[in-house]
């Protein structure tokens, strides 16, 4: 497992340089033996001999100052895996680990993410179901729950972002996380502008430029459901792969019912049906939940002279 960031600014550039021209997966594979700069001097040798390494070499060549130059010309940062600022939570990905994230905001994104939830759903909500995301969002703000969601420029990500943003208090931090490169994609700088001004953080794996994909916006899933304690769903028609992030992740998945003939409702009803997900009405509800999983979680690493019971369920 990666636990020691590289100090050196050279490092950090070369890196995320590398992510940049090959990919996570590509650039984890390289980074498995040697460090990003010596696997940029191993492209640099092959290279010679033309091809696929030429072009990636070139590639990330001539992008090497202008990624992270720009990045910090716009407040954000580059954290590597071991940084102070990196949640240890998404240590738990490995082997898929992000290499790095790029960062922009004021506070820390680990101090932001270790008291947070993520809320997710449809891009085409009923008025029902924005007006349940602004009010979540915004009650889980006040009980200094930072909030995280996709950065996007409509549904129940926008709603919560908009309202988690506006409320809550200074220990609740509104965490918007892209599938495309930062400030990539229709709104999205005008977007990232308010969330920074309002005290809040946004995050991408990719650099500037890089369009999202179905792919990229699986990734921003996983990436959402290992930084919260537990993700809400409200509306949506394709649940499963929210509910399975988050279950992959051994994450809670609470689940807001809606009425029986809205699409928008129908698969979030099953999840509840189902028992995938925990039936949630307002704030405190996810509160409370939290609150007994964790006391849970303490009791059973605390130890003891015989096998413990469990007197009930939340």
């Amino acid at each position: 497992m990666r636990s020691t960031a590289p100090d050196s600014r050279a490092e950090r550039v070369t890196r995320i340089c590398l992510i940049h021209a090959v990919g996570h997966e590509t650039a984890a594979l390289l980074l498995e033996k040697s460090t990003a700069v010596d696997a940029i001097e191993a492209l640099r040798k092959r290279a010679a001999h033309g091809g696929t390494s030429q072009q990636t070499y070139t590639s990330i060549i001539n992008h090497r100052d202008f990624i992270l130059n720009g990045a910090e010309a716009e407040g954000a940062r580059f954290l590597l895996p071991g940084d102070a600022e990196w949640p240890e939570a998404l240590n738990a990905l490995d082997p898929t680990t992000p290499l790095g994230l790029l960062v922009r905001g004021k506070p820390s994104l680990a101090e932001a993410t270790a008291r947070s939830v993520a809320i997710t759903g449809t891009n085409a909500p009923t008025q029902y179901g924005t007006d349940v995301a602004e009010t979540l969002a915004y009650e889980l703000a006040d009980m200094t729950y930072s909030v995280i969601t996709a950065l996007i420029s409509c549904g129940i990500s926008h709603a919560a972002l908009l309202s988690a943003a506006h409320g809550g208090t200074a220990q609740a931090v509104p965490v918007a996380v892209c599938s495309a490169g930062l400030h990539t994609g229709r709104g999205a700088r005008e977007q990232s502008d308010h969330i920074v001004a309002e005290g809040g953080l946004v995050v991408s794996m990719y650099a500037q430029g890089v369009p999202t994909s179905i792919t990229r916006q699986q990734q921003r899933q996983e990436l959402m459901a290992h930084l919260s304690l537990g993700t809400v769903i409200v509306e949506d028609c394709a649940v499963n792969k929210r509910a399975a992030a988050a279950e992959a992740a051994g994450r809670p998945v609470f689940a807001v019912p809606g009425p029986i003939d809205s699409p928008q409702s129908n698969a979030v009803n099953r999840l509840i049906r189902d028992r995938r997900a925990y039936a949630i009405t307002e704030a405190r509800d996810i509160d409370q939940v939290l609150t007994h999983l964790r006391e849970d979680s303490d009791t059973a690493s605390q130890p003891t002279a015989g096998p413990a019971t469990r007197t009930g369920d939340v």
